[in-house]
């Protein structure tokens, strides 16, 4: 044993922790898979992997940098979570509950049990690490969750700076690398305040592209094993992961062993294989719900039919439209983007370039979404921050980087003013309400403020080229000021940065040095201020911490009122219908199901229809033991008003349980019995 330990090469700390989780992952995979997940079949996985520990302790190198990104990314993202305030989105509907279901059925659950389960089928790993982490726990508390993505994006953040380093990247710009990654809107909204995916497919992927790097270059056979594995996590990860066996098959083109890359690919991709296995046995289609048109499962028309529940904007049915919104909606999360196109060329990535061009044009036809096309290409982050910030370091063009400043702050101009829904931020308002006045001027004016600001920004640019790409890196990391769906957020805390930012870019040619330490320390203030800071204003205010936020449910929590009353302990012989399931779904534990969704339309067998009356439509739901329906959003698709029009339309035969004033004052949520 020994011998065998003293002929391993060692493993640095991604090597180790990628190792790990495999194991971890596909003992209880395989615990889940026959029925027997529970304490203790998950105490003895843990064992396991500490049993690997101890074995090859001596052959695993810890880098201690990794203890600063350790604590570095977690004060970031909890802090943006403490603004937020509650976890939300897919999370709380489908993963929490899935995992809860995980662990009371001692194994893997599908339809019978709800309706909207098909969602594990596409991505096992978090539902199964979830679980995994609420049996050792005995706990469902959501919070114990956030090692994942905690350790997850802290190993990320260190692996893409190590990267850069061996790339050449020098220190400061190694600096804004890190300021970028921590900046990013996508890891404030899906690392801090939802549980998703994303913190293990970023991880996944580049691990999956820095150990292809360093296969080309020593073509080491451990290397290739390291390649494999991190393609096998990106696949649980998220069903989109199988996109990235281009690369995989690409590298077995070039490969002179064939025989051992197949080997390796067939035993490393065990778990992959049981998950298509068990995928279609249940729903005849490996991959569902992908490529249902080619499969054709039993499932194949439910899934389809919920297709006519969501409605795109007609622009974004015309290839050009759909073009230009997706890369707007790209460039303005990871404005880097187009600085690492140039660095694949530049550094002659033909590869990189051609696989981000077939990917956009896959997410852009088969994969499509109008609210994911982000979230498809987090994956690549990493490699873009690493080669988008080597181009820059490499840039000589004086025009090309005036033009990409120009480019930059047009999409900081285009951040939306608004007001906040805080009481108390709103009585600062009141107060700089004269600054409002040159705040909608400029956002008003965003090409007039260009014109003003170009001949400046020549001037800095000629006079030291070098310098200005500080400039550039400090614009893209305020891109966070364009952050989404917080409460607190007030044109006081994103604007005011803005204004300085930009009477900082007129000064520019005049000053004789811009230290990279005065930029960095400016945007750690404003991002302290706009989470930690913003956190602080609004807990106290309201009686301490509480989540989730109550406000943000409040038409669930209102409803849950009521039916938690009505029925105390039996919630699991019927469903509600609802707009927003995530509330009721995870902190109800009840049954819960979306009109527009493929849950809805196995519930009801497809029997649904617009132009049911009142009376078949009150059939078909106490048939399908639908009970409830509750209008809790007032975001919704034309098909759902139909439904809830019907339902006003006739309070005798469905009464109505509870009525509330929502944000929006023409329209109410409401609670209806159907039976």
């Amino acid at each position: 044993m020994q011998n065998f330990i003293k002929k391993l090469p060692n493993l640095d700390t991604i090597q180790s922790f990628l190792i790990l989780v495999y194991s971890f992952f596909l003992l209880n995979l395989i615990f889940g898979l026959a029925g027997i997940l529970n304490f203790f079949t998950v105490s003895l996985s843990l064992f396991f992997i500490l049993l690997l520990l101890f074995v090859f302790r001596k052959k695993i190198v810890f880098d201690k940098k990794v203890l600063i990104f350790l604590v570095l990314f977690p004060a970031s993202i909890l802090g943006v979570m403490m603004l937020r305030g509650f976890f939300s989105g897919d999370v709380t509907g489908y993963w929490l509950p899935y995992a809860r279901l995980v662990v009371e059925n001692n194994g893997f659950v599908d339809f019978a049990y709800g309706t909207e389960l098909y969602h594990f089928a596409r991505m096992p790993l978090l539902p199964i690490l979830s679980a995994s982490t609420f049996l050792l726990l005995n706990t469902f508390n959501e919070l114990t969750l956030m090692w994942i993505p905690f350790i997850f994006g802290s190993l990320t953040l260190y692996l893409i700076y190590k990267w850069g380093e061996e790339k050449g990247i020098n220190k400061t710009n190694l600096a804004f690398l890190v300021l970028l990654f921590l900046t990013n809107e996508m890891v404030w909204f899906w690392g801090g305040w939802n549980i998703m995916q994303e913190t293990l497919i970023i991880f996944s992927a580049t691990c999956f592209l820095y150990f292809w790097e360093k296969y080309q270059i020593q073509k080491s056979n451990f290397d290739l094993l390291i390649v494999i594995l991190s393609f096998v996590l990106l696949i649980l990860s998220k069903m989109v992961g199988l996109l990235w066996g281009l690369l995989l098959l690409y590298m077995f083109w070039k490969s002179k062993n064939k025989k051992r890359f197949i080997i390796y690919a067939l035993l490393l991709g065990t778990p992959v294989i049981l998950w298509f296995i068990r995928n279609y046995l249940i729903y005849e289609n490996p991959v569902f719900p992908l490529f249902n048109d080619i499969f054709k499962g039993k499932y194949y028309e439910i899934f389809d039919a919920s297709r006519l529940f969501t409605i795109l904007d007609d622009r974004l049915l015309q290839p050009l439209h759909r073009v230009i919104y997706s890369f707007r909606q790209m460039f303005f999360i990871y404005p880097i983007i187009i600085l690492s196109f140039l660095g694949f060329i530049k550094n002659k990535k033909w590869e990189y370039l051609s696989f981000n061009i077939i990917y956009f044009v896959a997410t852009l036809t088969i994969f499509f979404s109008s609210v994911s096309i982000d979230r498809w290409h987090y994956a690549f982050f990493g490699l873009w921050l690493v080669y988008g910030i080597l181009y820059l370091q490499q840039l000589k063009s004086k025009w090309f980087l005036l033009g990409l400043q120009l480019l930059a702050i047009f999409g900081i101009l285009t951040t939306a003013v608004v007001d906040s829904s805080s009481v108390f931020i709103s009585k600062f308002e009141t107060i700089l309400e004269p600054l409002k006045f040159f705040v909608d001027l400029v956002a008003n004016n965003a090409l007039t403020v260009l014109i003003i600001l170009l001949p400046f920004m020549a001037v800095a640019i000629w006079k030291n080229t070098d310098r200005y790409k500080l400039v550039l890196l400090f614009t893209y990391s305020l891109y966070f000021l364009k952050i989404r769906f917080v409460a607190n957020k007030s044109w006081v805390n994103v604007w005011i940065p803005i204004l300085i930012f930009l009477f900082f870019v007129l000064l520019v040619p005049m000053l004789k040095k811009v230290k990279a330490a005065w930029l960095m320390a400016f945007i750690i203030i404003i991002l302290f201020l706009n989470s930690w800071g913003m956190s602080f204003v609004y807990y106290p205010r309201h009686g301490g911490f509480h989540f989730p936020v109550q406000h943000v449910y409040y038409g669930g929590v209102e409803a849950r009122k009521i039916l938690d009353q009505l029925h105390p302990n039996n919630k699991d012989d019927f469903y509600i219908l609802t707009r927003q399931t995530q509330y009721l779904a995870w902190h109800g534990d009840y049954n819960v199901a979306r009109i527009t969704t493929f849950g809805f339309n196995l519930l009801t067998d497809l029997e649904y229809n617009d132009d049911l009356t009142v009376e078949e439509l009150s059939a078909l739901f106490k048939d399908k033991n639908i009970k409830y329906v509750l209008k809790n959003n007032n975001t919704y698709y034309p098909r759902e008003k139909i439904l809830w029009d019907k339902l006003l339309s006739d309070p005798e035969l469905f009464k109505i349980l509870g009525q509330w004033n929502s944000s929006d004052p023409d329209e109410d949520y409401y609670l209806w019995q159907i039976y």
